[in-house]
């Protein structure tokens, strides 16, 4: 039997709607085709007031994973991390200006905080890229990737950041500055981002820069250079201390025309880029 048009119109947008709602996913975040191939699966469902109840389950137990209230697309009030025991891992508080947690629980069970402050050991952060983390006033003041290899820590936090002689505004005027578009990527119109991202010493110099992406053709040398120009940051501190930070920085090379009317020299300053700072 045939179905009449509207009915089928009805059940194919169900459909669709049902694949936007119910995804699956690898071990390292990116789309699974089935549950076959997936890590686990996240389920949708939208509520009267807008906001989107997302929970995510472990395959193949299908144990709950995460879940949490989303609006705009950005996390809001209570959300919830378990093990794959399906045992509470982590539960947060989301909509201000910092992200609060109420509780971490290590894997026995045990709650990590007394009113809001304690020590996170890596076994109670397994979703997390983190040695450690400290939580003071339910905030996360530090968290350290130490890197045994290297002989150091790597830190970071709400109030660790390392900043630029002269802030932002002098930091994208010296990289625009220092920033140059190759002539052999222009002429072949090659335009996009390049990602770096590099590690800010105790004394502020940059250290192992990488090109987290790149897009060729001198570009990718072009925003290292750039960036190795740069004078030493003012290093972060946490409890005073200077620490080792990372950051990771977009930097956009975007062709632009230039009219007839344009000297030169206008030409080559709109030639060059924009650019960004990603703390």
């Amino acid at each position: 039997m045939k179905l009449p048009i509207s009915g089928a119109l009805l059940l194919l947008s169900t459909a669709l709607a049902a694949q936007e709602n119910f995804r699956y996913y690898r071990e390292d975040g990116t789309n699974a085709l089935d549950e076959a191939s997936a890590a686990y699966y996240r389920a949708v469902e939208k509520t009267a007031d807008g906001k989107e109840l997302h929970t995510y389950y472990w395959l193949p137990s299908k144990n709950k994973k995460e879940e949490g209230y989303y609006r705009n697309d950005k996390k809001t009030g209570v959300y919830k991390w378990y093990y794959r025991s399906g045992a509470p891992n982590v539960e947060a508080l989301y909509g201000g200006e910092n992200t609060r947690y109420i509780q971490f629980w290590s894997p026995e069970g045990k709650p990590l905080l007394k009113h809001g402050n304690g020590f996170v050991p890596q076994a109670a952060t397994p979703d997390w890229n983190a040695t450690y983390l400290i939580i003071e006033d339910s905030l996360l003041t530090c968290g350290g990737i130490v890197r045994p290899e290297k002989g150091d820590t790597i830190c970071s936090g709400i109030n660790i950041k390392a900043e630029y002689p002269g802030g932002t505004t002098e930091f994208n005027r010296e990289l625009g500055r220092a920033l140059v578009y190759p002539d052999a990527a222009r002429r072949l119109g090659i335009a996009g981002t390049v990602t770096l991202e590099f590690v800010i010493t105790k004394t502020g110099t940059l250290d192992e820069i990488v090109v987290v992406h790149g897009i060729g053709d001198n570009c990718d040398a072009a925003a290292v250079t750039a960036l190795k120009s740069l004078r030493p940051f003012k290093p972060a501190l946490y409890k005073g201390k200077p620490v080792k930070v990372k950051m990771r920085l977009p930097l956009y090379f975007q062709l632009e025309d230039v009219g007839d009317e344009e000297d030169e020299e206008d030409g080559a300053k709109k030639g060059r880029k924009r650019k960004k700072r990603n703390d």
